[in-house]
């Protein structure tokens, strides 16, 4: 009968040909002889996570974390999958853990910048489900102290200060997203919603037609298209925009009011 070395071993053997679904029982064999195995854990952990079942693996890795604190790669390898099931709080804890143990890791580094950018903006995001505009722009603006081109952040950052009147900030940053990104549709909206509320028509429209082209699904651009002719007196059009909206969302609000107007 194998030991659970040798069945460690012909796991590692599958697992660096690329053959995982091979490895996958072999890793389980040794850990069923050897369930302290912190190793096996790891490497089944990536397996896991790897085919797709990352809560499997968040587990395994946490187990191999346990077995041996010390060893950067589990910890590390452990946050990006709790980063990317936004578990966030831990993910920065064991992100933090890993570059005190390896403090000159480039990609530790980035990472925990990364995570830690993408934890103050979902903070941000609560405080403007609240209305607390002034708390929200603050935790974007730090989440783009951390990760200066995070696009998230620069759209989130954007609404907050149109939220607080502050329109010129809230253009900068929506325009910094299109220099970024040149085909964000959700950029284009909104820099047609602050062109409409400073009465520019002409470009408001030009903008919610460019985030049209991008996203012909984009409901809301349609209702705000259709608000924008609707002002200019172009009802025929205003009307065939609002019914795309309410086509595409049944229950946006907007468009059934903007169509009964």
């Amino acid at each position: 009968m194998a030991t659970a070395a040798e069945l460690l071993q012909l796991a590692k053997t599958h697992h660096v040909a690329g053959r995982l679904a091979e490895a996958e029982p072999f890793y389980r064999a040794a850990l069923a002889a050897d369930g302290s195995s912190a190793e096996a854990h790891f490497l089944l952990g990536v397996v896991c996570n790897t085919l797709g079942r990352p809560d499997e693996a968040i587990a395994l890795l946490a187990r191999a974390v346990a077995g041996r604190p010390n060893h950067v790669e589990s910890r590390h390898y452990l946050a990006v999958v709790l980063a990317g099931r936004d578990r966030l709080d831990e993910a920065v804890v064991h992100l933090q853990e890993a570059q005190r143990q390896d403090p000159h890791s480039s990609e530790i580094l980035a990472n925990l910048r990364n995570v830690s950018a993408a934890r103050c903006d979902a903070q941000g995001q609560q405080f403007a489900g609240a209305g607390r505009w002034e708390e929200s722009a603050a935790c974007h603006q730090e989440a783009l102290r951390l990760q200066a081109d995070y696009v998230p952040a620069l759209g989130n950052l954007g609404n907050a200060l149109k939220n607080l009147g502050r329109m010129d900030e809230a253009e900068a940053c929506y325009r910094r997203i299109l220099e970024i990104a040149p085909n964000v549709a959700l950029a284009h909206n909104d820099l047609g919603l602050i062109a409409q509320a400073q009465g520019q028509l002409p470009q408001a429209i030009e903008h919610y037609r460019r985030a049209l082209e991008l996203d012909d699904n984009f409901a809301e651009a349609h209702t705000n298209l259709g608000t924008a002719l609707a002002i200019e007196g172009r009802l025929d059009e205003a009307e065939s925009c609002c019914r795309q909206a309410i086509q595409l969302k049944p229950a946006l609000p907007d468009a059934h009011q903007d169509l009964g107007a």
